[in-house]
């Protein structure tokens, strides 16, 4: 006798199956659309050629045995002085460089921005940088002349005082 009732109700087993996936499905799709942040890249076209330029460019400067050498020191909580020295493969100073910095803010781009560096000598460069964002920074130093273009990238995190007593 139970076996003639599984007989009856198995293709109900199976359809009840298919519609709990189909449901499942269906709430994940909701809880998707709902939470996602919508990742979007402006001119991603154009940054995906630059990233391949500066691949060549980083090939090239291997190359020619350029180090740059920047030091950050920090001023108060969100200045900073900033300070690049550029040498050789011979480990001589490389003089009359113009350097771009370009300040990458890592959680959210809206707050990149570059700055040239000011003259102080003629083997190194200097600014003063204020950062109004805590968090993560990225600094890319760009040094050139006529005959090379260059490229450094460097970590910052600014912090406030109370904060690296924390870490």
């Amino acid at each position: 006798m139970k076996f003639n009732k599984f007989k009856i109700y198995w293709p109900y087993f199976i359809f009840a199956t298919f519609l709990v996936v189909i449901v499942v499905n269906f709430a994940y799709i909701i809880i998707a659309n709902k939470t996602w942040r919508g990742l979007f890249t402006e001119n991603s076209y154009q940054k995906g050629i630059n990233h391949n330029d500066a691949i060549k460019m980083a090939k090239n400067q291997e190359k020619l045995g350029v180090k740059i050498l920047t030091n950050v020191t920090k001023n108060s909580d969100k200045n900073f002085f900033l300070e690049t020295f550029v040498r050789d493969r011979n480990n001589n100073f490389i003089p009359d460089l113009a350097i771009l910095y370009r300040f990458k803010y890592l959680p959210d781009s809206k707050y990149d921005f570059a700055v040239d560096s000011k003259y102080s000598s003629r083997i190194s460069r200097h600014a003063n940088i204020a950062l109004k964002k805590i968090g993560y920074w990225q600094i890319e130093t760009i040094v050139s002349n006529q005959i090379m273009i260059a490229q450094d990238i460097i970590d910052l995190k600014v912090a406030l005082k109370n904060d690296d007593q924390k870490q």
